[in-house]
């Protein structure tokens, strides 16, 4: 949705308080889902409006690159509440779940 995401991360930085905490969620790149739509030509996630893809260490890099530390990074699952073999696959594999979610604090 972000057509300058360094630089809505760096006002972020700006408006937070010293050791103020911003929470991120996004769509995982690398997903299963991802893997799936390249297959079936059909992504099962809807990612209207998103205008850049991100995987966990492209977005790692670009929080980092904007001055934030990073407290948590997770990849976390908001779909496939039908589909028990995704689900099954990414509890095994976090990396393979179709969102990522970050904590991140302003020195």
């Amino acid at each position: 949705h972000l057509d300058a995401p360094l630089f809505f991360l760096l006002e972020c930085k700006r408006l937070l308080k010293r050791k103020g905490h911003l929470i991120l969620t996004t769509p995982n790149a690398l997903s299963l889902a991802e893997w799936q739509g390249y297959f079936t030509k059909e992504n099962k996630l809807d990612y209207t409006g998103h205008i850049y893809s991100w995987h966990r260490k492209s977005l790692e890099r670009l929080v980092k690159k904007a001055g934030f530390g990073i407290v948590v990074i997770e990849n976390i699952s908001f779909f496939w509440k039908r589909n028990y073999l995704l689900r099954a696959i990414a509890r095994i594999i976090p990396l393979l779940r179709p969102n990522l979610f970050f904590v991140l604090r302003k020195p």
